[in-house]
């Protein structure tokens, strides 16, 4: 009769295993074996059943068996000896009476059988099987055990008890992995998990700007004249010619220009230390990634925020200049004013500047050339893909060759222990780059040659700009510096904790 487990009213799949196991253990003559199947499995609900059935049969127990889907017993890392005997003690059973096999199903296909069994170990021969067999939908997990609505079906009978068994050691028989695909499979988990601790980072090569500048189109009687290079008028506006598109642009803001006043969020070495090359670009631990993702934003948002107050109290005299400089060029026949590009040119190029301040990922990259790649491991569902990152990794950083940072760790440690002590291994680097991080936008200031150069800081209260020429370092009895905002102006002091960022901007 089909059971529904885990509802509001019913028993859990845990309890009523729970009572199948103590129903047939009230015959004091037989000796059981537990087995399993499932697809999903966790060790701490394995240890909870296993602690159950002991408690009931003791010494009653001569056999604990599982089949686990492949992948999940090497997330898992079931091949490791200390959870066999941690098993091992919970039951009260030798190591050689336990088994959790992974189950290659053919074609890829997942190993889905869900099923739980306490069977009387007589002799295979003799159809004289007593005990249960229950298939249902719940995993060996917790959630599958106490918290999932499940379905089940418990059959006692010696013929499904006979045919359980059966299919129970065919599966193992036929579809255990080989030592080879074993091997290959301990290889492939062994780099999932590694590279899950990690994200990956794009470097842009080529020198990318972001495009502010004001463009007019010629008029013909212009094109004209630049073909001949005859009778042209003089222009003295700043504007440039570009001789593919025949037309005028210039750069009012220079927003290149306006963000090198500021210390870069990342500096531009950060991740020589704080990554490895793979095929996918840098690989970057995620502790330390999470300090760069926060200090990206933290200090591009600060930036865009005075940039968009600078442009905001500009934009009008940035718009009368535009609007002068095409009063000229029309009065000169060097713009065609009929023409529609032209005519809305103030307008596109007023929305464009708008648009760059509210895109903070545009804005990043102008700030720092790395990207963060929005892919985890996963997702990555090409196996071929994951292993080749591992065995290029494994060939490049390796003991014999010296590195520094996350290189070292990777080339010193065996990746098993990596893995299971992820955390403590990178720990100390991981505050050597936080603090390196926060000491970034300061490290101007300190250095030993700054007295009369330029400098741009910013200042709270407000994330306000001060510039000025750079006069002494102080330490006491306040920390500070002194500046000019010109020549002849009187010193002025800046607390060293009101500073935001702190740039020599002149060399």
């Amino acid at each position: 009769m089909p059971i529904l487990l885990n509802d509001f009213n019913g028993d859990s799949l845990l309890t009523v295993i729970e009572n199948q196991v103590r129903l047939a253990s009230s015959n004091n003559n037989f000796d059981w074996i537990f087995y399993a199947m499932t697809c999903y499995f966790k060790q701490e609900a394995t240890e909870k059943l296993a602690k159950k059935i002991n408690d009931i049969l003791g010494n009653k127990l001569f056999g604990f068996h599982i089949l686990i889907d492949k992948d999940e017993w090497f997330k898992e890392s079931l091949n490791d000896k200390l959870y066999l005997e941690n098993l091992s003690n919970i039951t009260k059973l030798s190591i050689d009476d336990i088994s959790l096999i992974p189950i290659s199903a053919k074609n890829n296909k997942l190993f889905h059988s869900k099923s739980y069994a306490l069977i009387h170990s007589s002799d295979k021969n003799i159809d004289n099987y007593k005990g249960f067999a229950f298939v249902t939908s719940g995993n060996l997990t917790n959630a599958g055990l106490e918290k999932n609505i499940e379905i089940g079906h418990i059959v006692y009978d010696n013929d499904s008890l006979r045919n359980f068994t059966d299919i129970f050691f065919y599966l193992k028989e036929n579809y255990t992995l080989s030592e080879e695909d074993l091997a290959e499979q301990k290889e492939f988990m062994l780099a999932f998990n590694l590279l899950s601790n990690g994200s990956f980072y794009h470097q842009w090569q080529q020198q990318h700007q972001i495009d502010l500048k004001f463009r007019l189109k010629l008029s013909a009687e212009e094109k004209k004249r630049r073909r001949n290079k005859t009778n042209r008028p003089e222009i003295d506006l700043g504007y440039d010619i570009d001789q593919e598109t025949e037309s005028f642009s210039r750069d009012p803001i220079n927003i290149e220009l306006f963000f090198n006043k500021f210390p870069k969020p990342i500096p531009d070495k950060f991740l020589g230390t704080y990554s490895i090359d793979t095929l996918l670009g840098k690989w970057v631990p995620n502790k330390i990634s999470e300090l760069i993702e926060a200090e990206l934003n933290n200090t591009t948002n600060i930036y865009i925020q005075i940039f968009k107050e600078n442009i905001t109290q500009n934009m009008d005299t940035y718009l009368k200049e535009l609007k002068s400089d095409i009063d000229y060029l029309k009065a000169r026949d060097i713009i065609d004013w009929n023409d529609e590009h032209n005519r809305n040119a103030i307008p596109k190029w007023e929305k464009r500047v708008t648009q760059i301040y509210q895109d903070q990922n545009l804005i990043k990259l102008l700030l720092w050339k790395y990207e963060k790649i929005p892919v985890v491991i996963n997702s990555i569902e090409e196996r071929t893909l994951i292993l080749t990152l591992y065995q290029r990794l494994k060939n490049l950083y390796n003991p014999s060759i010296k590195r520094n940072g996350v290189g070292k760790i990777l080339s010193e440690n065996e990746h098993d222990n990596l893995n299971k002590y992820f955390n403590e291994f990178f720990k100390e680097i991981v505050n050597k780059a936080e603090e390196e991080l926060k000491n970034n936008k300061l490290s101007d200031l300190y250095k030993p040659d700054n007295k009369r150069k330029n400098f741009c800081a910013i200042v709270n209260p407000g994330n306000q700009i001060v510039t000025g020429v750079f006069i002494r370092l102080i330490f006491y009895p306040d920390r500070g510096f002194t500046y000019k905002t010109s020549e002849n102006s009187e010193e002025k002091f800046c607390p060293i904790e009101n500073l935001v960022t702190f740039k020599i901007i002149n060399s």
